[in-house]
């Protein structure tokens, strides 16, 4: 019997294998070429043009999102929507002060999670402007992002951001 057990598991192991093997993956360079402008978007609707369809469009409905400084923001995208898209629209209005996030050059780092998704690395900083309009560093931190590949395209499921540093 464990001969039988043993014989059907080394099968299944060899069909998975050669199947694994006959579907072409996405290496981890070719995601990172994916994911880069993706990665824009996000922010971009997030933080300047507040545009809620590119957000609904590269966020998963079951989005979780967790800040090292103020915890679990987020259990699904309504939630994140609610908190993200009003600091938006005062920061565009001049109610609140300009921020924008840029991803450090050279800090992203991409690794596939089989033919599921990917795990996005990297390194961010945020700006704002002095009372002279110049550009100032305000914070610094770390990211981890985990992208689902959807039939409708790559989307967010987990946020996790954190060491943040204040300048």
């Amino acid at each position: 019997m464990k001969r039988v057990l043993f014989s059907c598991l080394l099968s299944g192991c060899m069909a998975s294998t050669s199947l694994a093997q006959a579907a072409p993956k996405l290496q981890e360079e070719d995601l990172v070429a994916v994911l880069t402008p993706l990665d824009q978007r996000i922010f971009e609707a997030a933080f300047l043009t507040c545009d809620e369809g590119t957000l609904r469009e590269l966020l998963s409905e079951d989005l979780e999102f967790y800040h090292d400084l103020y915890g679990m923001i987020a259990g699904d995208i309504d939630t994140f929507l609610a908190g993200t898209l009003p600091d938006c629209v005062a920061r565009s209005e001049g109610r609140s002060a300009y921020t924008e996030r840029r991803l450090v050059p050279g800090s992203m780092e991409v690794r596939r999670i089989g033919d599921w998704g990917a795990i996005q690395t990297g390194h961010h900083t945020f700006h704002g402007r002095d009372e002279a309009g110049q550009d100032i560093l305000l914070e610094r931190g770390t990211f981890m992002h985990i992208w689902e590949k959807t039939p409708d395209g790559w989307r967010i499921k987990r946020v996790i951001s954190y060491d943040h540093k204040s300048e």
